[in-house]
């Protein structure tokens, strides 16, 4: 192929290609085809979401229906899921209550960084089994002592909470607890 040629046929075909790029939809075309894109995704997440719970109930039931020591197992755990949930989502209202009222600011995101990254390192390092060979190399005396610090918490404790209930045992019940 010659020289000239090949330039024409090279112009022909950038011709081609910037008269296919100019003659591209406007941008209104390309927002709505951006929001159908979008929405059917959303679709496709929620139809997958809905897919995967209806399976994992299935599941769910299929080993509730194993017998023996696995069965009890697993109902026992599965028995535990929802009082957990529950006493994650109180844990956190009431941090966010405390927070509010102490006026305590959540910890930047350094912050955690911070931490984990000293954790981290002493992990890395060797750190908890050097506390655990102090632990273990600990004599009678610093047992007994860290015994006594033990008991004095448990006592100060559970003077705190028969102070905060004015009652030594139990809660107080009457008529309008009995449906509980």
């Amino acid at each position: 192929m010659s020289v000239p040629v090949s330039r024409v046929l090279a112009r022909r075909q950038w011709q081609q290609l910037a008269a296919r790029r100019y003659a591209s939809s406007t941008s209104t075309a390309a927002s709505t085809a951006a929001k159908e894109t979008a929405s059917k995704a959303k679709e496709g997440l929620s139809r997958v979401t809905s897919s995967a719970g209806s399976v994992l109930n299935k599941a769910g039931s299929a080993l509730g229906s194993i017998g023996g020591r696995t069965g009890r197992l697993i109902g026992f755990v599965s028995s535990l899921i929802p009082p957990t949930i529950y006493y994650s989502k109180v844990a956190l209202e009431l941090a966010k209550i405390v927070a509010r009222e102490q006026k305590i600011a959540v910890p930047s995101s350094e912050a955690f960084v911070q931490a984990y990254k000293s954790a981290w390192n002493s992990i890395r390092s060797g750190g908890i089994s050097k506390s655990l060979s102090s632990v273990r190399s600990m004599g009678t005396a610093q047992m007994v002592g860290a015994g006594i610090l033990g008991a004095e918490l448990i006592g100060f404790f559970s003077v705190g909470e028969i102070i905060g209930r004015l009652k030594l045992v139990g809660y107080r019940g009457g008529k309008d607890h009995d449906e509980h």
